[in-house]
């Protein structure tokens, strides 16, 4: 008898979930984009943007660029000027001791050029061989 009396629990429990289910299927109404209301009230403030829209450091000035390729590669005593057209960017390899008069160089020779700030300068890469610059 206490198995029928499960089993009939059981059926009872199932055959509500069941009416449950079916009563939300048909009963539900969908939601479409024609219901959802418009919105009416126009945007009041700009776009958030993250990204700034200023320079951070200077760019070789286009005129300067085109006569300073000419000259390259340029190399005296202890540095090399390359232009690497694939990355757009100056490369200056100080190549011996003393690092710090090479360095100091190698900013005159680019200053001379019209680069503007040689070392803090966008297009500009300086890199040793066997030394860090600072």
């Amino acid at each position: 008898m206490k198995k029928f009396t499960y089993i009939f629990i059981g059926g009872f429990a199932l055959f509500i979930l069941l009416g449950l289910v079916l009563m939300n299927l048909l009963l539900n109404k969908n939601t479409t984009d024609e219901n959802i209301p418009a919105l009416t009230t126009p945007r009041l403030t700009p776009p958030v943007t993250f990204m700034p829209t200023f320079t951070p450091f200077p760019l070789v000035p286009p005129e300067v660029e085109i006569d300073l390729i000419r000259e390259l590669p340029y190399e005296e005593g202890g540095f090399l000027v390359e232009y690497l057209p694939d990355a757009d960017l100056f490369y200056v390899t100080i190549k011996g001791e003393p690092y710090d008069e090479n360095i100091r160089r190698a900013e005159e020779w680019l200053e001379n050029r019209g680069v503007p700030y040689p070392r803090n300068n966008a297009d500009v890469r300086f890199r040793t061989i066997g030394f860090p610059v600072n």
